[in-house]
């Protein structure tokens, strides 16, 4: 998601999320979820950790999809939303 995307766009990505039947499950990321898993991912350097707040960090969606051969399927009807900043 952009950085600061509003929630009616959130809503917009969820619903192209959700009527794909190339998703099985996902799962939304929201900014303090973000916040948690990057002091996580950094324990040891608190030097990069404790500056970042929750405000600098998108939230984001976490998709399952039916079949692995469904990626660039997905990512085409993603891709085209100005709210989605980046897919992996």
């Amino acid at each position: 998601m952009q950085l600061g995307a509003t929630k009616t766009e959130t809503a917009s990505v969820r619903a192209r999320i959700r009527s794909s039947t190339k998703i099985r499950r996902f799962t939304y990321v929201t900014h303090a979820q973000a916040l948690r898993e990057y002091n996580r991912a950094y324990p040891k350097n608190r030097s990069l950790a404790e500056p970042v707040t929750a405000a600098q960090l998108p939230a984001s969606f976490r998709i399952e999809l039916v079949s692995a051969g469904d990626g660039g399927a997905v990512m085409s009807a993603l891709e085209d939303l100005p709210e989605v900043d980046q897919l992996q």
